[in-house]
């Protein structure tokens, strides 16, 4: 399978998808995303995305589109900060790929790396065993039922 590149315009929409699975996959309630504007700024400690689960805990998102220095550059960014060890620090790389069985099609999927922590107290970063599929639903905003 040939790997396509993702440029920097589909970051919105890396964004969107993981609002989704953080909702659909993860079982979190509430999702707020990062505001950079000229006017008004919010930072999750170098996330883009906090999600809150029912029990409390929090998970915090770094997306990305880029390739293998953009991933490192994320991973220092989030390393820098010292998270408590009940959060979840994740790393998500939008990938996409040609569809084997539909050639003009492509597939998206999250190769997630988590920001986890030893039993000592040291974290480390661990791949993920396994990618999250992205489907294409996910790139549209969320509707709520107070939505029309």
């Amino acid at each position: 399978m040939k790997r396509k590149t993702n440029s920097k315009r589909k970051q919105r929409q890396a964004e969107v998808a993981a609002t989704h699975w953080l909702m659909e996959s993860m079982g979190c309630t509430h999702v707020r995303r990062a505001i950079r504007t000229q006017w008004q700024k919010v930072d999750f400690f170098g996330a883009d995305l906090v999600g809150c689960m029912s029990t409390g805990a929090k998970i915090y998102v770094q997306v990305t589109t880029g390739g293998s220095s953009a991933v490192s550059v994320r991973r220092a960014k989030l390393a820098a900060f010292p998270w408590h060890p009940s959060e979840m620090v994740l790393l998500a790389n939008l990938v996409a790929t040609e569809s084997p069985a539909k050639g003009r099609k492509t597939e998206y999927w999250f190769r997630i790396e988590e920001f986890e922590s030893d039993v000592v107290g040291c974290r480390r970063w661990k791949d993920w065993p396994s990618a999250v599929p992205v489907p294409r639903e996910w790139f549209k905003g969320r509707q709520t039922d107070g939505d029309v």
